[in-house]
């Protein structure tokens, strides 16, 4: 949402690898990005963003930092576009919703969740607000490939989405029929834009344990 191309500036630009190691047992990376005269062009602020991430035998964790490096104030917004493989979207479900106000991006609506677990049948691009602090427990995704408990901490919405098979077709880079294979669950923080003194972090997670 909001004046910047769709999604922000972070998404469409070059990440630095900063580094890579494995650790008792887990698989550890970190990759920064940083405001340089293309970012100031379209947002004119200063920051360093970072995102790392663990792999632990089932479980990831991505943890996003953003610093404000420069000398007024900001705010923004921001999301983890976690792509989900699953075996069938049409036998999967998503429970930990119930009753969250959500936004319906296909009809322009905002109501609450009245099913739980939620069912899927094709296109869904939904926002549900204060996911995070109605229910503090994890989402679970269950498909015939077993169950997923997805965890947030510091971001305060859920995005849910699939393209469906109209718009799936459409994207060069999906292979026919793929749209029936993976759910979006991101974790985001939209309806409460974050603010950031000079010098000033946010951090916030996104877990998942199969």
């Amino acid at each position: 949402l909001g004046p910047l191309p769709r999604h922000g500036l972070a998404r469409t630009r070059a990440w630095q690898w900063v580094e890579g190691a494995v650790r008792g047992g887990a698989a550890i990376g970190v990759l920064r990005l940083s405001d340089d005269e293309g970012s100031r062009a379209i947002w004119p602020h200063r920051f360093e963003a970072e995102l790392s991430f663990s792999f632990a035998g089932l479980q990831l964790e991505v943890e996003l930092a953003i610093t404000n490096t420069g000398d007024t104030s900001f705010e923004f917004t921001a999301a983890l576009h976690s792509y989900l493989l699953i075996d069938d979207l049409k036998h999967a479900s998503l429970a930990g919703l119930y009753g969250v106000r959500y936004l319906d991006k296909l009809t322009g609506q905002t109501q609450p969740q009245e099913l739980d677990p939620l069912g899927f049948v094709g296109e869904i691009d939904r926002i549900y607000y204060d996911a995070h602090q109605i229910h503090k427990a994890p989402l679970t995704l269950a498909t015939a490939m077993g169950r997923m408990a997805i965890s947030n901490e510091g971001f305060d919405d859920v995005v849910v989405w699939n393209p469906g098979p109209a718009k799936a077709a459409a994207m060069a880079d999906l292979p026919e029929g793929d749209w029936q294979h993976f759910l979006c669950v991101e974790a985001a923080a939209i309806g409460r834009p974050v603010t950031l003194a000079p010098g000033q972090e946010w951090i916030a997670r996104q877990g998942f344990d199969a």
